[in-house]
């Protein structure tokens, strides 16, 4: 059999508008933490998970409660 090199990318899954997550992001892009502009809704799972990565390396910055 011959296998062909084909590249398969499924529709992204979006995130309700009122997903716990985005409060979250929205007060953490007014400290400057990240970049997160939610505008555009809805918002793909893709791009919060985008945002969470680049706080987790920004994590030194995040006050410890």
């Amino acid at each position: 059999m011959m296998a062909l090199g084909t590249l398969l990318q499924a529709q992204p899954v979006y995130e309700r508008h009122n997903y716990e997550v985005n409060p979250y992001l929205a007060r953490m892009a007014q400290k400057g933490l990240v970049v997160w502009d939610d505008n555009i809704q809805p918002l793909s799972r893709t791009q919060i998970l985008q945002a969470l990565l680049v706080l987790d390396s920004n994590r030194t910055k995040l006050t410890i409660i």
